[in-house]
């Protein structure tokens, strides 16, 4: 008992020690401080026999319990308001849609809704669905489930939960599979891990603001009331004071229940049956007392939803306690204002925060920039020279990181997944990647671009004089770096530095056909040009650079951290034993074509303000049109540098296409200024497009001719020259260029569309004989994954699967709000046993003609090359590819994007995207000596 007592006393001595203010520094009221100190060794000397016994229990407890459940539909009588918590909070990227919440017995339940863009919402909320689904967990075995009897997200962003019935806290963290077998029941299952946290959770309520203020609240009679304010090393006393949090939402709201929720404080809110739930954001806390406006419906962000996967950002977010957000409508849609709809809403936005009346005059001064720090930005860019061609491993390590740390720390600082122990751009950088799983992806670029376009229309008849001429120059500059986890839990990095030129020369005709179907006075509405054709001729050149190499985790922190001091004396990479590659490309190309458009309805706000200028503010347009291109020309050059090789391997391809075809619809559209002047043939116009932009479907693309020439440099003494030494790279090119296996990449709403059997340059159904098979129309036979394993009724259709999967990616996806979420398969082809039998038969009897040169003689030689050359083109045209796996991503993006005003003449860009790409699974197919696949199996994450 001294003990306790001694122990409680000394911390009564470090307690008055802290500079501990009274309410009386901020108010009149006093306070009895003797009182309050008996007080508290009263309570000091409690709490420590309290926590003795508590220590006792709490760490003789399992430390993790790891069991798969299954998902069960279940109904509920009402709704745990005070326990609910929002998952797209929490660090895990699935089920980031979903909420979660206890029943009675302390069951954990899942609440899954339908979210809604505005006008699907509002349809939806006509019909009066409530469209949510709950599901309770199931267990394989028989044991009892865990039970818990509250639910928080710590600051960390784990989803935490107190044990019923005792003093236990553990971490819940939840993995998901689905389970695919077309022979068998499709099973959902969830694996959870419950871990037990050794310290309990802090109930504590406070925030620290922005300004590093922290600011501890309590609840008493239904309503918020500050207790202490800590400013630096001083704290201020509220209690007696009982300081009220006034007007945080509507006053027919009465608070029920207040609890943390990562960095923010949730808050439960009743007006008579109505139930809702609001969060303070702690960038909202000042010095002014904490005086606020209102609380706000969104919750706190995970990385996953922070990147694209907040349904709270929509109309209806699809879970309970929530309400409808007019101002959260999706932008594209919307034809005319769709430009400038996500620029409105976000700069609404910003002006909501408090800020000093200095930084809203930055604000408005930096708003009313027409793009002359853009332009400075982009020309600084392109006006660096690129290091030397034989720079050293440690300075291309040391270019691409400085360029990281000035590009994305202030990006990186915004994401809600640091503690403040994570103060470095190191230990942020490590924290994320931490998160990562293998094939997964963290991806972050930079693209700087520079434009300039001009036209000149001579109005009239087809070159009698009516003509029309453009130019258009494009440069584009793009650092990039992927970082992915390998399977030992190291961090591959791949650097990539392209720049991109193209030139585009355009003349045509047809404008003056232009005829007016609706206006009035001097303002035009709608108008039909029934033909236009322009000759494109098209150059382009592109130069990449990438770098890859893998680090273990202390590595890739000492080289964040020192790398504007690494230089070729360190040998930094030398000195780890780390091995570098390095790969350059060097590509080029040239095409000529002509485009026609058809028929091109024109809607339009046109209006002409002086004689000499004429207005179309906005243009919408739409048509059909056909493209013919007389020649695509295309070379690429491939340097491969290896820290293991000496000499680097080149390969060189290239590509001639003649004559070929496609169809399109397009429709668009454009803010033009058309000034003009008047010359002996009429008027001579001036095309400024201030705003371009659109869409086409265009139709297959058949050339009549194709070559394609690949050609690999090796050490000369690999190959050494002898007879038929051309006929014999020419037949290595070909088999070079049939490879054994390929990829797709298709979105995933397109999943039940996926095609089984492909050939090597064209989608197919069956075989047909002869090289005509390649120009004819597929067969009325289907293969995709819908007609394969659709109709099969035993145990039940795959296609309600594959179906399932399509909605899901589907309603998911957005991009708005500089925002983007997409969801994306990769589909990859195995070339058929039988096939690749042959091929390695061609390949068997090259090897033998060349290894015996005095086996044949020279005749003989070039007929049995002739025939070996027809047998591999022949086998070229008929070569079927079957679909082997299928793999599942999802991506989501931060952009940034600063433009220059207009577009007219020069228009600057410079974007930056941050990106998390995840691995959501694969499937893999059977085939039991048939053409198409017999069983799918495998397994992927349901999110």
């Amino acid at each position: 008992m001294t003990t306790s007592l001694h122990s409680a006393l000394n911390i009564h001595k470090l307690s008055t020690s802290a500079p501990m203010m009274k309410a009386s520094d901020f108010s009149p009221t006093r306070s009895n401080t003797l009182i309050k100190n008996i007080s508290f060794i009263h309570h000091s000397m409690h709490t420590l026999l309290t926590k003795k016994n508590h220590f006792y229990n709490y760490h003789n407890s399992p430390d993790s319990i790891n069991e798969d459940v299954t998902l069960v539909p279940t109904t509920i009588a009402k709704e745990n308001t005070k326990d609910y918590v929002f998952l797209g909070s929490c660090n895990m990227p699935l089920l980031s849609d979903m909420g979660v919440t206890l029943n009675e017995d302390g069951d954990l339940i899942f609440i899954q809704g339908q979210s809604h863009n505005l006008l699907s919402g509002l349809y939806s909320k006509y019909r009066k669905k409530n469209n949510y689904t709950y599901y309770t967990i199931s267990k394989k075995n028989d044991r009892r489930n865990i039970t818990f009897e509250s639910l928080y997200i710590d600051a960390a962003g784990e989803l935490t939960a107190k044990q019923k019935n005792k003093n236990l806290y553990f971490s819940i963290h939840i993995n998901t599979n689905t389970s695919v077998n077309t022979k068998e029941e499709t099973v959902k299952v969830i694996n959870v891990t419950y871990k037990r946290q050794h310290t309990p959770l802090s109930t504590d309520l406070s925030l620290q603001g922005e300004d590093g203020n922290t600011a501890h609240f309590h609840l008493k009679n239904n309503n918020l009331y500050l207790s202490t304010y800590s400013v630096g090393n001083k704290k201020y006393d509220y209690n007696l004071v009982e300081y009220k949090i006034q007007s945080l939402f509507n006053k027919k709201y009465r608070i029920s229940s207040v609890k943390r929720c990562r960095n923010m404080l949730q808050i439960e809110a009743i007006k008579r049956d109505k139930v809702r739930i609001l969060y303070i954001d702690p960038s909202n806390l000042s010095k002014l007392l904490l005086r606020k406006k209102k609380a706000s419906h969104k919750p706190p962000q995970g990385l996953y939803t922070f990147l694209g996967g907040d349904t709270h950002e929509k109309y209806a977010c699809g879970q309970p306690f929530s309400s409808t957000r007019w101002g959260n409508f999706s932008a594209p849609p919307i034809p005319i204002i769709s430009r400038i709809t996500d620029a409105l809403r976000l700069t609404l936005k910003k002006n909501e925060i408090k800020v000093s009346k200095k930084e809203k005059f930055l604000k408005r001064v930096k708003y009313a920039d027409p793009g002359i720090n853009v332009a400075i930005s982009v020309l600084k860019d392109f006006l660096t020279k690129t290091q030397k061609k034989d720079q050293s491993n440690e300075l291309l390590a040391n270019t691409f990181i400085n360029d990281l740390k000035r590009d994305f720390s202030l990006l990186i600082n915004d994401l809600p997944e640091f503690t403040p122990e994570e103060n470095t751009f190191a230990k942020k950088m490590l924290s994320l990647l931490q998160k990562l799983e293998t094939n997964d992806a963290l991806i972050l670029s930079k693209e700087n671009e520079f434009s300039i376009f001009f036209s000149i229309l001579q109005s009239g008849i087809p070159f009698h004089p009516g003509w029309f001429t453009g130019a258009i120059l494009s440069i584009v500059k793009t650092h990039r770096l992927i970082l992915t986890k390998s399977t030992i839990g190291n961090i591959n990095l791949v650097f990539t530095r392209k720049k991109k030129i193209a030139n585009t020369l355009l003349l045509g005709t047809g404008q003056g056909f232009e005829s007016t179907l609706l206006n009035h006075g001097n303002i035009k509405f709608f108008s039909i040009m029934p033909f236009e054709a322009n000759a494109v001729l098209t150059l382009h050149k592109t130069k990449e650079l990438y770098f890859s190499f893998e680090l273990s985790t202390s590595q890739l922190e000492l080289l964040l951290n020192q790398s504007p001091r690494i230089n070729n004396q360190t040998l930094f990479f030398d000195k780890n034993r780390i091995l570098a590659k390095k790969k350059k490309v060097n590509e080029y190309g040239a095409s000529l074509s002509l485009d026609g458009k058809i028929n091109e309805l024109r809607a339009m706000l046109g209006v002409a303000p002086t004689e000499n200028m004429h207005l179309n503010l906005p243009r919408l347009a739409c048509g059909t049109g056909v493209n013919a291109s007389a020649f695509t020309y295309n070379k690429r050059k491939e340097t491969r540098y290896s820290d293991t090789a000496q000499q680097p391997t080149v390969e060189e391809k290239s590509t001639l296409k003649l004559l070929s075809g496609s169809g399109n619809f397009f429709a668009g559209e454009k803010y033009i200024i058309v000034p003009h002047t008047i010359n002996d043939n009429g008027p001579l116009c001036y095309h400024l497009a201030l705003i371009e932009g659109g869409m086409s479907t265009k139709t297959k693309t058949k050339s009549v001719f194709k070559h394609t020439r690949v050609r690999t440099a090796t050490p000369k003494n690999i190959m050494p020259k002898r007879r038929h030494h051309k006929q014999i790279k020419k037949i290595h090119n070909m088999l070079a260029t049939i490879t054994e296996t390929g990829e797709i990449i298709r979105p995933m709403h397109k999943i039940e569309n996926v095609k089984v059997t492909r050939r090597l340059h064209n989608q197919v159904n069956l075989p047909r004989s002869g090289l005509l098979a390649r120009f004819l129309p597929n067969s009325p036979q289907h293969t995709t994954l819908k007609h394969v394993f659709g109709k099969k009724a035993s145990p039940q259709p795959f296609a309600d699967t594959l179906s399932a999967l399509a909605n899901r990616a589907s309603s998911k996806n957005r991009n708005n709000l500089n925002k983007k979420l997409s969801h994306s398969l990769v589909a990859k082809y195995d070339i058929k046993i039988n096939d690749k039998k042959r091929l390695l038969e061609f390949k068997h009897a090259l090897g033998a003609l060349e290894s015996n040169p005095n086996a044949l003689n020279r005749d003989q030689e070039r007929k049995k090359l002739k025939e070996l050359r027809h047998q591999i083109v022949k086998f070229k045209s008929k070569a079927t590819y079957q679909l082997n796996t299928l793999d599942l991503y999802s991506v989501g993006e931060r952009v940034q994007t600063k433009s220059s005003l207009t577009n007219v003449l020069l228009n600057f860009r410079h974007t930056k995207v941050m990106a998390l790409k995840k691995h959501l699974g694969q499937l893999a197919l059977e085939y039991a000596d048939t053409p198409i696949p017999t069983r799918i199996t495998g397994n992927y994450r349901f999110f």
